[in-house]
């Protein structure tokens, strides 16, 4: 990593901590069965990605929950025909700070459950994830990723079909009455 781009990360990070101080309200676990609103966050570059987040949508939609997604184009292009919510290049900064409505308004939404199903490492989507205010964060394991609630590590090779049923099967676990909300 040149010394440039170690630079902006940490003039990224710095934005992030500084609006993280800003914000003041209370995580609830929420169980799984009983989550009705669902966020994901996803990187659309890859197709292969859509088509599983589409069947998650419509699995979790069976079960009578709300899911929004908000993926992320790695381009300034226009996508009409997308499904989903999306946000690209042209809403990020020099230092990898997303904005905009799109953005600013998933950022906003009291998910029960927030999933962020970019498995490598993304600064646009760690940084809504880190100041949404869903009441659990579930991410993957990766560097800097202290702001998620559940972290699932899954071996490389794995894609996010797996995430995915890890996450699940770890969250089906979870019994909100055993845990005390945390003020953030």
């Amino acid at each position: 990593m040149s010394i440039g781009k170690k630079w902006l990360d940490q003039l990224h990070y710095r934005a992030l901590k500084k609006r993280l101080k800003l914000q003041s309200f209370q995580r609830n676990p929420v169980e799984y069965q009983k989550a009705k609103n669902i966020g994901v966050l996803v990187n659309a570059s890859d197709p292969q990605n859509i088509e599983i987040v589409k069947k998650f949508v419509a699995t979790n939609s069976k079960s009578m929950r709300n899911v929004k997604v908000l993926a992320y184009f790695h381009d300034k292009e226009e996508h009409p025909n997308f499904p989903y919510s999306y946000f690209g290049k042209k809403d990020i900064n020099l230092i990898s700070k997303p904005s905009g409505p799109t953005v600013e308004q998933f950022i906003n939404q009291p998910f029960d459950i927030l999933f962020n199903l970019c498995q490598e490492k993304n600064l646009m989507l760690n940084y809504i994830a880190a100041l949404s205010k869903a009441h659990m964060r579930v991410g993957p394991f990766q560097e800097n990723t202290d702001h998620y609630d559940l972290i699932v590590d899954i071996p490389q090779g794995k894609g996010i079909n797996y995430f995915i049923q890890q996450a699940e099967q770890i969250l089906e676990n979870i019994k909100s009455d055993q845990y005390e909300a945390s003020k953030v």
